[in-house]
């Protein structure tokens, strides 16, 4: 028995272990992927298990996020009614379905789904987070331009993953696993309707990214608040006995989410990983690369200049959905380095690396901008 008490997420320094490797690779499955690209290293899934283990919602918890989805899928009902995508009956009405896709932890949204006539309603999820964990600040410090560039650019990934979700549908495709971008499609495999929730740690960004997001046809939008209390999920409330509740009714919403985006904080979100690890199927996870074009101008990170890509690969497949370090490790190849530890690390290929390579090469250290542009290559943006 290996008990170790820590709030950092050790697995990647077992997974290097070869004493442990064996074990965790027979347990644990790899970490699933939608698309194309595939990270150069394989991970096992072992928090999503543990997640799900530890982290169970209560019955308070799942009847908010219960009723929170019945107001949404009102509001899809009604839209898709105006679209003329579903039957005739009275949105309002409740039915029973004979097939619905079932969505999450419990099927919440999937059962809300069926009583409203919208089955095959698509659920995406984002996390706004404006808290910057790298270097200690909040958005508030970089300016009005950089919080209006995050609120832009999520808008931005949302509608491409909608786009993307409507002509997969079209084409009977999975949803997450399309690269297509092509625009709503009329066609009877889609209610031409997508339902899209937003949790932010601020919730002025939060409600400005709502209120542009219902302006979009065909898309129903919202973010929670307390009935009782009025609360809005703002960090600083954190701490308290409300704001714990109504943040594990969050996660409990995100869970159900076929697609999440983290954006903000360089996509770097415990929030929306914990969402997704306790989600019964992993959604596709995208990032939103918020602010690296900016710390890029100011020659802050590896690059210089701006963001080597176009506003394009600012919607990118995370590749590596697992906790990371944050230990401000520098990744440096010295003797200090290789004298870390006393067992010899090998890579992929069979080459001795010191510690801070083979975490690096496991995306287990701070998600940084250079990470980014590295899974953007991979995704074949230049």
């Amino acid at each position: 028995m290996l008990t170790i008490e820590t709030p950092l997420y050790y697995v990647p320094l077992l997974e290097l272990n070869e004493r442990y490797h064996a074990t965790l690779t027979r347990l644990f499955s790899p970490v699933r992927h939608h698309g194309n690209a595939q990270p150069t290293e394989t991970l096992n899934d072992v928090f999503r298990p543990l997640m799900r283990w530890l982290l169970k919602p209560q019955p308070r918890v799942m009847a908010e996020a219960a009723a929170f989805f019945d107001g949404l899928l009102l509001k899809a009902a009604e839209k898709a009614a105006t679209l003329h995508r579903i039957t005739d009956e009275a949105p309002h009405q409740l039915a029973q379905a004979s097939a619905a896709k079932t969505h999450g932890l419990h099927g919440l949204f999937g059962e809300s789904a069926t009583r409203y006539h919208v089955p095959r309603l698509p659920l995406i999820g984002i996390h706004l987070r404006t808290q910057d964990s790298t270097h200690g600040t909040d958005i508030a410090s970089r300016g009005v331009q950089s919080r209006r560039r995050l609120q832009e650019s999520s808008i931005r990934c949302v509608v491409k993953r909608i786009e993307a979700t409507v002509s997969a549908e079209c084409r009977g495709e999975s949803a997450a696993s399309s690269a297509s971008s092509a625009s709503s499609a009329s066609c009877s495999n889609s209610t031409g309707v997508v339902a899209v929730i937003v949790a932010s740690d601020h919730a002025g960004v939060g409600r400005q990214v709502v209120s542009a997001l219902k302006q979009l046809p065909g898309v129903v939008a919202a973010s929670y608040s307390s009935r009782s209390s009025g609360f809005q999920q703002d960090t600083a409330i954190r701490g308290k006995r409300i704001g714990q509740i109504n943040a594990a009714i969050e996660l409990t919403m995100l869970s159900q989410a076929d697609q999440l985006i983290q954006a903000g904080n360089r996509a770097a979100s415990f929030f929306a990983t914990t969402a997704a690890g306790i989600a019964a199927t992993l959604p596709a996870h995208y990032a939103v690369i918020h602010p690296c074009n900016e710390e890029a101008a100011n020659g802050n990170d590896v690059f210089s200049g701006a963001w080597p890509f176009e506003d394009d690969a600012d919607c990118f497949e995370q590749l590596h959905p697992q906790p990371r370090f944050n230990m401000r490790w520098p990744a440096y190849d010295t003797r200090q380095e290789r004298e870390r530890v006393s067992c010899l690390l090998h890579d992929q290929r069979g080459v001795t690396q010191p510690l801070s390579l083979r975490l690096l090469a496991k995306d287990a250290m701070d998600l940084n901008c250079h990470d980014l542009q590295s899974m953007a290559r991979l995704h074949g943006h230049k």
